[in-house]
């Protein structure tokens, strides 16, 4: 929550309202997660509900790590002005694969997360941002994504960036800032 925090007055110096979604049990939402579909259905009521209120050309969506997954699902299945991801992850099943190579992971798993399929099928530009030093999800994810991207889409890594400081660093919020003029 406290990343959250940090971002809120550089939206609101754009002139952006925020909206910041937990899913279920995590940070202020209770509840339980009892499959990915269940997690995307989440997701697209509290979509459809901010499509009534604005005009989706001027919508941004932006997802965080894990938050990556719904965001980029949302913009595959919608028509948002852009889609941010930071920090975003390839896909858990792949991930999953690699700790695990000897088990069939793709049958037992119950969340594939595959970010990549979402942004295949993005019309949406994408901006990519992912701190060279992340040390949850290897900045080498969004490399692999860039491979699913569209032309005109773009990847920023940024230098001596971690994890979760992207709202202190200074690359991140000038290219932020241009971005979303």
């Amino acid at each position: 929550m406290e990343r959250y925090r940090q971002s809120i007055p550089h939206y609101a110096q754009l002139d952006y309202d925020i909206l910041f979604l937990d899913y279920r049990g995590y940070g202020k939402s209770d509840g339980t997660l009892n499959s990915e579909d269940q997690f995307f259905e989440d997701v697209e009521t509290v979509y459809s509900e901010l499509r009534s209120i604005y005009n989706e050309g001027n919508v941004v969506i932006i997802g965080f790590s894990i938050g990556t997954v719904p965001a980029a699902m949302l913009a595959s299945r919608n028509n948002p002005k852009l889609l941010v991801l930071e920090a975003p992850h390839y896909s858990y099943l792949e991930k999953a694969k690699k700790k695990i190579p000897i088990l069939p992971i793709s049958l037992i798993m119950k969340y594939k997360f595959e970010t990549y399929r979402f942004v295949e099928q993005t019309k949406s530009p994408i901006i990519i941002f992912h701190g060279e030093k992340d040390e949850v999800n290897d900045y080498k994810n969004s490399l692999k994504l860039k491979q699913h991207l569209k032309s005109n889409d773009r990847v920023i890594i940024l230098k001596n960036e971690s994890h979760r400081d992207f709202a202190e660093n200074k690359e991140y919020l000038e290219a932020l800032k241009e971005i979303l003029k």
